[in-house]
């Protein structure tokens, strides 16, 4: 399931978010299913040696504002990621003794219009930049794991002057 370069090269954080296109279909209604494999492939990257592992709880989509909105579809949607995140809720505490955290991005409902683009689904330049602050919050928790690095200089490593960089992709699946 991991990938032989991250087995020989473990990293120390591993940041895993999920796109909410498995949960967007109809073909796709295991809920329990899509949280369980997040949770196997967590388990299975600190089984490979990586030291800690965030699991962001998935994102809220909003009324397209571009097209004829789908209501209906926007609250299936909706639905189904509350499910996810609350089973992730739910193993938590679990997941937190076994070096996996299950991580909330502060906003990520009650904002989630004012974090997407006119699509209802994609992030807008203020989404993107409110979901890298967040995972660099995420990093920053981090700090006491990297050898002694103070918070003043582990925060350091992780400025940004005017713009969030983009953020660099890797995907399994699962």
């Amino acid at each position: 399931m991991i990938p032989a370069i991250l087995q020989q090269h473990p990293p120390d954080v591993a940041l895993i978010q999920i796109g909410g296109n498995d949960i967007s279909t109809e073909y796709y209604n295991d809920l329990d299913a899509i949280a369980s494999q997040l949770q196997e492939l967590a388990r299975a990257l600190r089984r490979g040696g990586v030291r800690r592992v965030f699991l962001g709880k998935l994102l809220f989509r909003a009324m397209n504002r571009r097209y004829l909105p789908t209501k209906m579809a926007v609250q299936v949607y909706n639905y189904k990621v509350r499910r996810i995140n609350t089973f992730l809720d739910q193993m938590a505490a679990r997941l937190q003794r076994e070096g996996i955290v299950v991580w909330n991005h502060k906003g990520r409902e009650e904002c989630a219009q004012d974090w997407l683009a006119d699509d209802g689904t994609h992030l807008n330049a203020r989404g993107a930049a409110k979901y890298w602050w967040s995972w660099r919050r995420a990093l920053i928790s981090t700090h006491t794991a990297w050898n002694g690095l103070s918070m003043r200089a582990f925060s350091q490593l992780l400025v940004v002057k005017r713009r969030p960089p983009v953020l660099i992709q890797f995907m399994l699946c699962i």
